[in-house]
């Protein structure tokens, strides 16, 4: 059977990479991208189940990510962030992030929310 192959956008190498560990060691392919062009590239030949995106991207916006992923598809989302503010929680889910979780983070607390994700969409 195939793992579920999720994308992590996030400009910080070092939180790539440890969500790559992550993802990896609880059976998930981890599909690493540092922005939002990244994305783009990688979607023309690369299906993805779901995707984590980093609200604060380096000179972008992990809501506008969002929200172009909401306009083209139903790819689902989960957004990870160290911006704590109710109110960016709120517009995340707003634009279409299927669950919002911060950063520093629980590594079982966000697995379990990505199969949660998964099941609701019927890839889990």
């Amino acid at each position: 059977m195939m793992r579920p192959r999720i994308g992590i956008v996030d400009d910080e190498a070092g939180m790539r990479d440890a969500l790559v560990a992550l993802l990896s060691e609880n059976q998930f392919e981890p599909v690493p991208m540092e922005s939002s062009a990244d994305f783009a590239f990688v979607c023309k030949s690369i299906a993805l189940d779901l995707v984590i995106i980093d609200l604060q991207l380096r000179g972008e916006s992990g809501l506008e990510l969002a929200m172009d992923i909401r306009r083209s598809g139903d790819l689902p989302i989960v957004m990870l962030t160290g911006r704590g503010d109710e109110t960016d929680k709120i517009i995340g889910l707003e634009v279409g992030a299927d669950d919002y979780l911060l950063k520093p983070f629980n590594p079982r607390e966000l697995i379990a929310r990505i199969r949660a994700v998964l099941r609701r969409y019927g890839k889990g």
